[in-house]
């Protein structure tokens, strides 16, 4: 029965938890208090947005010639736009001002006083942050972030506590480490970090994980950086250095893998919470008001023991409450008929769409689609729940509500009506409140804020802004425990836990702040993270080698040519017009094709924009279709006779009508049926059929059309 037990407490590696100290840790804490909230309160003022432009003008404005600009001028009239939002724009720009400022001028400018470089970081910068947005519209943010991210912070919980499970009694003792390594394997990050490992090792794991960061930033660049500054090996090696060692490496592999570092991002995201929780309870909190000076009132009669009063009060309490309920639940019902009538115009979440034939059974002809049902996995079953339950521990605590919350799922999947399945009225309802509430316009500048002054206080670099000693880090853990704790309702937190609260703020440290308090760990958490937004954005890195892909971009650039009708060419002309500031090449990859197209095209702007009708060229037919299925029918021949087989020509005709109707081509399926194509085929591959029949060692390859 070892397996009912209570999870044993994990002792942090870093931070000791002796009951010893617990008193001296508490009364240091409330004494340093002070110290960290000054800074705190520092940070705070240095990522608003006023003192954000200013330091942002202050730092590029400078290299781009902008000194004459108006104060009152906007992020995007003095930088190009990174993204379409402007308040995204200047969160971005302020992590990019932090690089350039700490990690490049350090150095260029001991070497030149030209200011061009930077503003070529810039620009490809720009460029590669508009190109990752046309990538993430299509990515699947509601899987992303409600399933394949859970699952991974699940298997980060998971392996984090078998790693710390005591094994055996000391003085024999285990490395967590080596087995939360063995757990989840990462080989960048091997040979495992220890004591005792010599400096060969340690050298070699820092190599080792510098390859594997330049080694995704190459192939994003690949994939995002434009044409001509793809084949600048000198810039393309500066910018894989920069975003590989300085924002990877120094941002992500050494600052955001510190223990402190996350708790302090989680209590900046709990104080958001916390205050927009806040502000739609101020209303409830006026209008409980009356009711609580009323209930005052009572209680002053009834200390005075009077009969009549105490009635009046019993019967003015039961009306009070009466009231009260009645108002819960009919707002309740209105939020859920409002909810439901406006996630019943949300769009369906399963979308069919068209893709490649070739790319799945390799068949020559590129023009055989394949349409399919991509189905979407539903909200109510996806890793966000199972998470929070691990997260909690609620097995353990009150195993009976997870089995009821079990069941719960499980009906709504599977019962009648299946109203938590895709696109069902639980889907929909959940999906409407997750785009309402989360994934809202002003949700990712508040985590990239919250995150630059967790990672960059006060705007410095890892190693120029001060680490918080021993004792600082288990404050900034108990502050961390304290934010978490009262974003639960009081009634709710009593009730789960059941302990006074410095008990609960001790359970919450040991057993759910606990997980990230290992730094080793932590980086294969962000690691796993970042591998897995870059294949989601990018789905070329996890099927194609950099090489490879190079290769065949460099291909794909010399050999295709597309031919432009002059609805296109207008449209070309339109959006240079509408967007004078946007680059050639930047046109050039938003409508797919090559710059120089857009030159010879904006040449001529004026006449491609006289012409308003809007008739297209008419398209041109292929040729060879059907010279492709006479090829076909050849192979099969041929491997029809290698098998022994003597094939008649009504056989030939069968199985020609056959392929023609699986290339959906009318003309095709007229001229097999034809009697003298049947003659003329027999006629024109007959002395080739025998040739390549009488070679050794021939087999025919056949071109599957399934």
């Amino acid at each position: 029965m070892s397996h009912l037990q209570s999870r044993p407490k994990l002792r942090s590696s870093v931070i000791s938890h002796n009951s010893s100290r617990s008193t001296s840790i508490d009364s240091r804490s409330k004494t340093q208090s002070p110290i960290l909230d000054s800074s705190h309160h520092i940070s705070t003022e240095s990522s608003t947005d006023r003192a954000t432009f200013s330091f942002v003008r202050r730092t590029l404005c400078s290299q781009l010639g902008d000194k004459g600009r108006s104060a009152c001028a906007t992020i995007d009239e003095i930088l190009p736009p990174l993204t379409s939002s402007n308040e995204v724009d200047l969160q971005l720009y302020a992590f990019i001002a932090i690089v350039v400022r700490e990690y490049i001028q350090t150095w260029y400018q001991k070497i030149t006083s030209d200011q061009v470089f930077v503003e070529e970081l810039v620009n490809i910068f720009a460029h590669c942050t508009r190109a990752l947005e046309q990538r993430l519209r299509k990515v699947d943010l509601e899987s992303l972030l409600l399933d394949e991210i859970p699952e991974l912070l699940e298997t980060h919980i998971h392996a984090f506590h078998v790693s710390h499970l005591p094994l055996h009694r000391p003085p024999i003792e285990h490395d967590p480490r080596h087995i939360y390594h063995l757990l989840w394997p990462i080989p960048p990050l091997s040979p495992v970090p220890s004591d005792q490992q010599d400096v060969a090792s340690r050298q070699q794991q820092v190599e080792n994980e510098s390859s594997y960061r330049q080694l995704l930033v190459q192939g994003a660049l690949a994939l995002l950086l434009p044409t001509e500054d793809l084949e600048n090996n000198c810039l393309r090696s500066l910018v894989t250095e920069i975003l590989s060692e300085s924002i990877l490496g120094s941002g992500i592999g050494e600052k955001a893998s510190e223990p402190w570092i996350l708790w302090e991002g989680i209590t900046k995201i709990a104080v958001v919470a916390k205050s927009q929780i806040s502000q739609t309870k101020t209303q409830g909190l006026m209008d409980q008001s009356v009711p609580s000076s009323n209930n005052s009132t009572c209680q002053e009669s009834f200390k005075k023991g009077n009969l009549n009063l105490n009635v009046n009060y019993s019967v003015q309490k039961v009306f009070w409450l009466f009231l009260q309920y009645s108002f819960f639940v009919i707002t309740a019902i209105h939020y859920l008929i409002i909810t439901y009538t406006a996630s019943s115009s949300q769009a369906c979440r399963n979308k069919s769409r068209k893709k490649k034939l070739s790319e799945e059974s390799h068949i020559d002809d590129p023009d055989l689609l394949l349409t399919h049902q991509v189905s979407k996995k539903p909200i109510l079953d996806m890793k966000l729940w199972s998470c929070w339950a691990i997260l909690l521990n609620l097995e353990l605590r009150m195993p009976w509500l997870k089995a009821m919350l079990s069941m719960l799922q499980w009906a709504a999947l599977t019962g009648p009506g299946k109203i938590g399945q895709t696109d069902g009225i639980i889907d929909k309802i959940l999906s409407y409140i997750i785009h309402t509430h989360i994934l809202t316009p002003t949700t990712l500048p508040t985590l990239l804020r919250n995150a630059r002054s967790a990672l960059f206080p006060n705007n410095l670099a890892a190693g120029l802004s001060k680490k918080p000693t021993e004792a600082e880090c288990v404050a900034i853990r108990r502050r961390c425990a304290v934010s978490i704790l009262e974003l639960i309702p009081t009634g709710v937190r009593n009730v789960y836990f059941g302990l006074e609260w410095e008990d609960m703020v001790r359970e919450v440290e040991e057993e759910v702040l606990c997980i990230f308090e290992d730094k080793f760990c932590n980086k294969h958490l962000l690691y796993g993270l970042v591998e897995l937004i870059l294949v989601r954005l990018m789905p070329e890195l996890s099927v194609t080698k950099v090489s490879t892909r190079k290769e065949s971009s460099s291909k794909r650039r010399t050999s295709t040519r597309r031919t432009l009708t002059d609805e296109q060419r207008r449209q070309i002309c339109e959006y240079k017009r509408e967007t004078p500031n946007m680059r050639q090449a930047d046109i050039a990859a938003q409508f797919a094709i090559e710059r120089s197209t857009v030159s010879k095209v904006l040449k001529n702007k004026e006449k491609h924009l006289a012409n308003s009708t809007t008739v297209c060229n008419p398209p041109k037919r292929k040729k060879g279709k059907f010279q492709k299925l006479e090829r076909t029918i050849s192979n099969w021949i041929l491997n029809e006779v290698d098998k022994g087989r003597n094939v008649t020509d009504d056989e030939i005709k069968r199985q020609a009508c056959k392929f023609a109707e699986l290339t959906n081509d009318p003309d095709s399926l007229i001229k097999c049926e034809d009697k003298n194509w049947l003659a003329k085929f027999n006629q024109r591959n007959s002395s080739e059929t025998t040739r390549r029949h009488s070679e050794p060692n021939s087999r025919a390859k056949i071109i599957s059309l399934h």
